[in-house]
């Protein structure tokens, strides 16, 4: 398979060194940053570099496209380079989170629904079979050798606090905590009031529908990212310590018994390849546009905890042109009432002052009543829902 890389990062250099190790081709490449072709070419060095990234849909040019985080001053580049890669049908291996805002998720996740080209979010970790292990465990209840999991605490080591580092952190560890605890419907956040970077003492608390208590906090550190999951529950315990540079180990405590995991030799990377490629094939990968989606759901709420000062209701709604268009018609239905009350107080006074036409305003309020009941036939513009919900590749039961 021939792959294109769009812009070079950390997670993009590992997928490109799984897709050689894999047998595949990096067969283009493009950088907005001259100095990054360099770290491209030590990574990729048969790949043609070219001037601009509309060349990546060339015909015969690659099979798929790895796409790298955006810049903090490039996000609007990358959401339209997504949407067209998307519009051109082009399957998609997508750094995430790739921007800090939910707003351009929600808008990709439309063009993809249009389109129906594979788009996977890299989520390193998510298919860990440590995690796989935890999530095991947790799904079994009161039955698994722990007994019923009651808390799920994430310390996150950092080296770089600043917000765009720990947003990137966060996200990635509540796509995490939603494999193994479900979907949370509750968030409150907290913060030092009085720092310049409130987000380097950042600590979340969720809570999750199933009833898993999950705390997430930053921590300090001088020797690169890792972090520590530690999974309490009645009858003993689990830690998980994940180091970025080496292999992970789990330790289950149960009384005075403790039994130590290791997994070397997994590559999140090669997983994301392998992941893609099923894809492409009509298979469901492991994370999906959905899950990417519900992340930045999570920290998307952060924000507004820490503004507001108060914990977070969540509602996970379905976002597609039919909802987006039944809250927009909900909204004009509200302001046609307004319209409608402030008319009626205008027609009354001009018709007191006996201004010619004022004994008109009927007719005005249910021409503008019937135009606005004709504007909801435009539903039918739309393709019709099925019954089976489709967000990302995975599909939701519409009950």
């Amino acid at each position: 398979m021939n792959f294109a890389l769009l812009e070079i990062d950390e997670h993009t250099r590992a997928l490109v060194a799984a897709a050689e190790l894999a047998g595949h081709r990096i067969s283009a490449a493009y950088d907005a940053h001259p100095a990054s072709v360099e770290a491209i070419r030590s990574v990729a060095p048969a790949a043609e570099i070219v001037d601009h990234w509309e060349a990546l849909l060339g015909d015969g040019v690659c099979d798929a496209v790895i796409v790298a985080r955006a810049a903090a001053d490039e996000e609007s580049v990358r959401d339209e380079q997504l949407r067209t890669f998307l519009q051109a049908e082009m399957p998609l291996l997508v750094a995430h989170p790739f921007v800090d805002a939910m707003l351009t998720y929600v808008t990709i996740d439309l063009y993809r629904q249009d389109s129906q080209s594979p788009l996977v979010p890299y989520a390193p970790e998510r298919s860990h079979p440590a995690i796989e292990q935890l999530a095991t465990i947790i799904g079994q209840g009161e039955a698994s050798s722990l007994g019923r999991v009651e808390q799920v605490v994430c310390e996150r080591f950092l080296s770089d606090r600043s917000k765009r580092g720990v947003f990137a952190a966060f996200v990635s560890d509540c796509d995490l905590a939603r494999r193994l605890c479900g979907e949370f419907d509750k968030l409150g956040a907290l913060a030092a009031s009085n720092s310049d970077n409130r987000w380097a003492t950042l600590a979340v608390q969720m809570s999750a529908i199933a009833g898993v208590i999950t705390r997430w906090s930053v921590v300090p550190s001088a020797n690169g990212p890792a972090a520590r999951w530690t999974i309490v529950a009645a009858s003993g315990k689990a830690v998980l310590h994940a180091p970025n540079d080496s292999p992970w180990k789990l330790e289950l405590q149960t009384g005075d018994e403790s039994i130590e995991h290791e997994y070397p030799g997994w590559s999140a990377a090669g997983q994301a390849i392998d992941d893609l490629i099923a894809a492409t094939q009509g298979n469901a990968p492991g994370a999906t546009w959905f899950d990417a989606y519900r992340d930045l759901e999570l920290a998307d709420a952060v924000d507004r905890s820490l503004a507001r000062g108060r914990t977070i209701d969540l509602y996970h709604e379905d976002v597609t042109e039919h909802s987006t268009f039944k809250g927009m018609m909900a909204a004009g239905g509200c302001l046609v009432l307004l319209v409608a009350l402030g008319l009626l107080i205008v027609a009354t006074t001009l018709g007191n002052l006996h201004v010619p036409g004022a004994s008109a305003w009927p007719y005005v309020l249910v021409a503008g009543l019937v135009l606005f009941l004709l504007l909801q036939t435009l539903k039918f513009a739309f393709p019709p829902e099925s019954r089976e919900i489709v967000t990302g590749t995975r599909q939701e039961e519409r009950p």
